[in-house]
């Protein structure tokens, strides 16, 4: 089975590295894909947070089973894995909110034909988001434990003056 793994990585961090590190057992193909959410604006390019996902994916030594790719403009998740033919859409839980939410998605994900796996976060990742290490950064405040070792220095330059 092939499955998507959809978000912002706006930045990637260990915790979305664990949700890919756990359904990458789970599934014989995961495609972590880059996406734009409509309702945000973004200070560094979907290609960028692309080239840092698949940095930090082998810099975790990640499976190779892994593919990291971009969600093309005017483009849902649905329609593009009804386009490449995956079966799965993957996503993670932090929290009750975060299900809430998610189900919502979910149901209309599989009036379109998909299911969802929902993966919770672990305990150590549940407090984790991509909007409190952008907030860490421009206060100066650390976040390297946060992210993949090796890539802090990156990501601090990508987001210093967002």
């Amino acid at each position: 089975m092939r499955a998507i793994y959809a978000g912002s990585f706006n930045p990637v961090h260990t915790g979305h590295l664990d949700i890919i590190r756990r359904a990458a057992k789970s599934f014989d193909e995961v495609l972590v894909l880059v996406c734009d959410n409509s309702n945000k604006s973004y200070k560094v390019s979907k290609d960028d947070r692309m080239k840092l996902a698949k940095q930090a994916i082998k810099m975790c030594c990640l499976p190779n089973n892994i593919e990291v790719k971009t969600l093309p403009i005017n483009q849902t998740v649905a329609q593009y894995a009804q386009d490449w033919d995956y079966d799965i859409l993957v996503r993670g839980i932090r929290s009750n909110a975060d299900l809430a939410a998610e189900l919502e998605i979910a149901e209309v994900n599989r009036i379109l034909r998909y299911d969802t796996v929902f993966f919770p976060a672990k305990a150590s990742y549940s407090n984790i988001s991509s909007s409190l290490i952008r907030e860490c950064i421009k206060y100066d405040i650390p976040v390297d434990q946060y992210l993949t070792l090796g890539l802090e220095k990156k990501v601090k330059e990508l987001y210093k003056y967002e």
